[in-house]
């Protein structure tokens, strides 16, 4: 677990980067909210608020309100778009779940996602997509999760 202190340091370095290279879109994977790893710092608020990026969403992929291993706690981490230009209709589409994990690991284990939204851009809007696919798993988990994200873009086209 890392102090706040720590976390708030991090993220400095995060933000004075993100400043630096002023991207018009960032996508984030491991990004918490309200989780005891990251001292209860809410990562994409922190971000927001340091960044010219001024608009999040976010999707949640590891929620639980406690994680009993490594002294976890509660936790909450996902993945987030931040944008220049508004963000809108944002949703979370719930990916295929490893099949080779027992009932109580899965409970415990992260809920992979698909994050999409809209942004608005000179008049027109744009189909924002990002995700954390499993990289771990040996059942054929990551290629079904690829499927469901190709599946989506193809009926985006």
């Amino acid at each position: 677990m890392m102090s706040q202190d720590e976390v708030i340091r991090h993220l400095t370095d995060v933000a004075e980067f993100i400043n630096a290279t002023q991207p018009d879109l960032l996508f984030i994977q491991e990004i918490d909210v309200d989780s005891k790893r990251s001292a209860f710092v809410e990562q994409l608020e922190w971000l927001l608020n340091h960044t010219h990026l001024n608009y999040g969403v976010y999707a949640s992929q590891w929620k639980a309100s406690f994680i009993p291993s490594n002294g976890l706690g509660r936790m909450n981490s996902g993945v987030a778009i931040l944008s220049r230009w508004p963000l809108s209709d944002a949703r979370r589409i719930a990916l295929p779940l490893i099949k080779e994990q027992n009932p109580l690991v899965r409970y415990f284990y992260l809920k992979r996602c698909l994050l999409e939204c809209t942004m608005d851009i000179n008049g027109g809007q744009v189909t924002l997509l990002t995700t954390h696919t499993e990289p771990y798993a040996a059942d054929g988990t990551k290629k079904r999760q690829l499927d469901q994200i190709f599946n989506r873009l193809v009926e985006l086209d």
